[in-house]
């Protein structure tokens, strides 16, 4: 996915219960859901707004409080909320979760997820649980573009500087406009790595799952012996390291 410049993977897990009575693969699911929040920079806590909350989004919260967040950002976000009048109403009762401030969203709308993830971006920043300076392109570019037409003192101008700076004179001018370009040419195509793509198929219960959990090394897929356990796709990233001696990542 992509937003405001930035790239990242989502990862949707299954439904996460600490009682194995709850659900089928309960203990399953569970260990695919702490091996993505183990990778993660951010975690999303997803709370049904028309259910409100329960007794399950309070475990949750309080496993992602204690064991979670204070190493990586978590974010509530109270979907079904497609209501502008009464979705703000309904998130305000998942306060109590004590994860902070709950995002009224509608998934199947879209509505809210541009702020539910400008504050996912703000504690990735935070807590710099990504790479340096993600998060930060949109808010620079603005930053820039403000000084480079700012009729007010930058940080070390006086009065003069400004006046130099409004009629393209002075080194004030140069830095101003330097800072502009590099903040635009962070919006550029970056390199990224060189991927391909294996798809694993066949009929139901031959081991595909199995086999994806061998070539990784760790249990990605759930196995069991009943057909069809899988019926998603299942997508994952494997990076090798490099030959001996060479210098590529």
């Amino acid at each position: 996915a992509e937003f405001l410049g930035e790239r990242f993977q989502l990862v949707d897990t299954g439904g996460l219960v600490f009682d194995d009575n709850d659900a089928l693969f309960a203990r399953e699911i569970r260990e695919q859901a702490m091996i993505a929040i183990d990778e993660a920079a951010a975690v999303i806590l997803v709370v049904d707004g028309q259910v409100g909350p329960t007794n399950m989004d309070q475990q949750l919260a309080d496993f992602l409080r204690k064991e979670v967040s204070g190493k990586i950002p978590v974010t509530v976000a109270v979907n079904k909320c497609e209501s502008e009048k009464t979705g703000g109403v309904a998130a305000s009762e998942f306060w109590g979760l004590g994860l902070g401030n709950p995002f009224p969203v509608s998934a199947l709308h879209g509505v809210g997820t541009a702020d539910l993830l400008e504050d996912v971006y703000a504690g990735i920043v935070k807590k710099g649980s990504a790479i340096t300076g993600f998060g930060t392109k949109v808010k620079e570019l603005l930053a820039a573009k403000d000084a480079f037409l700012s009729d007010e003192p930058l940080e070390g101008e006086d009065e003069t500087d400004v006046l130099l700076r409004k009629y393209g004179i002075g080194n004030d001018e140069d830095i101003a406009l330097k800072r502009y370009e590099d903040a635009m040419n962070a919006f550029d195509e970056e390199d990224l790595p060189e991927e391909i793509n294996i798809a694993i198929v066949g009929r139901p219960n031959v081991g595909k799952s199995s086999l994806l959990n061998s070539l990784f090394g760790s249990n990605r897929a759930i196995v069991s012996e009943k057909a069809g356990t899988t019926r998603d796709t299942i997508d994952a990233v494997m990076e090798r390291p490099p030959p001996p001696g060479s210098s590529d990542p």
